[in-house]
């Protein structure tokens, strides 16, 4: 890809490189790999899509179950970061089901 190219595609994107560090955490980083199928719309959403943090790897077929891994991944994320912002107040963790009392 030329640097005009890659220049265009990141000030759409809005993500320049003088973007503050902080903005784009790991642990919200995805990387996303489209199939190529000749003859295939350039709009047919197939491929795959991994978390990096952890790890978690899915497949989609099309842009909804690429939104839905996408944002249960986000979820869980949003989740975790609550209990962790709990715990580091010195608040009770909720219990789980099935935990030991």
């Amino acid at each position: 890809m030329a640097a005009s190219q890659t220049k265009d595609l990141k000030s759409l994107a809005g993500c320049g490189d003088d973007a503050p560090a902080g903005e784009f955490p790991f642990a919200r980083a995805f990387v996303v790999q489209f199939v190529e199928r000749a003859g295939a719309s350039p709009t047919k959403f197939e491929g795959r899509v991994e978390h990096l943090e952890t790890g978690h790897r899915g497949r989609f077929g099309d842009r909804n179950a690429l939104l839905d891994f996408l944002v249960g991944m986000l979820a869980q994320i949003s989740s975790r970061s609550d209990e962790e912002a709990e715990s580091a107040e010195g608040k009770p963790r909720s219990r789980r089901r099935g935990s030991a009392t």
